[in-house]
């Protein structure tokens, strides 16, 4: 039900800042603003923008792909049960963006031409959280090679590294990669118990020989 909610806003504002553009920066994350106005809000309000059509659409059927199993396992009794596990859901969801644009925030703070704008940290932040849920299971990458989920988790991690230091594309690497630490950080900290499970799995998939 959250999920589908926090769908419903995002498109819903991302959709009256496409023809808004004063409404758009004020919504943005920008740095430079956000300390000279004391508007620390952006943090949170840039998760719900987005640069354009397809930058949205590709965030949210992400969102619905994975948010969909976070949220019914955040539900499940194994968790928070189905009276608190939405609510645990939505805290999560809402703390991913603002915890993956705080280092963001730190770096370009001076930078007065930094505008970051997407749901993509906290994306980032519920995928790593199903990687610990079911590290076997299967990721696609281009939606045609599938990989295992822990395997997809190393690679992404690689990846956005390096990209956040040597990349120059206009796409937030850096944020990705501190929402996704962050996801493996909250599912971690609020139920261990999914860590130590998460390691028993490959651990046994290694013995077996199937860790593919």
């Amino acid at each position: 039900m959250f999920n589908l909610a926090i769908i419903g806003l995002t498109c819903l504002v991302s959709f009256l800042c496409f023809n808004d553009r004063e409404r758009f920066y004020k919504l943005a994350h920008i740095p430079s603003v956000a300390e000279r106005n004391n508007e620390y809000v952006r943090l949170l309000t840039a998760g719900f923008v987005h640069a354009d059509i397809m930058h949205l659409f590709l965030n949210m059927f992400v969102l619905h792909s994975f948010g969909e199993i976070a949220e019914q396992i955040f539900e499940s009794d194994e968790m928070f049960g189905e009276a608190q596990g939405g609510l645990m859901y939505l805290l999560f969801y809402i703390s991913s963006i603002v915890v993956a644009n705080v280092p963001t925030f730190l770096k370009h703070r001076h930078h007065s031409g930094y505008v970051g704008v997407g749901a993509s940290g906290a994306v980032a932040a519920i995928i790593y959280a199903c990687i610990l849920f079911m590290p076997l299971g299967k990721i696609y990458i281009f939606m045609a090679l599938p990989i295992p989920a822990w395997l997809f988790g190393i690679l992404y991690l690689v990846y956005e590294s390096y990209a956040a230091k040597n990349m120059s594309d206009n796409i937030g690497h850096d944020v990705h990669f501190n929402g996704a630490i962050y996801g493996l950080l909250f599912v971690s900290v609020v139920q261990p118990t999914v860590l130590i499970n998460f390691v028993q799995e490959i651990q046994m998939a290694l013995s077996s020989g199937n860790i593919f």
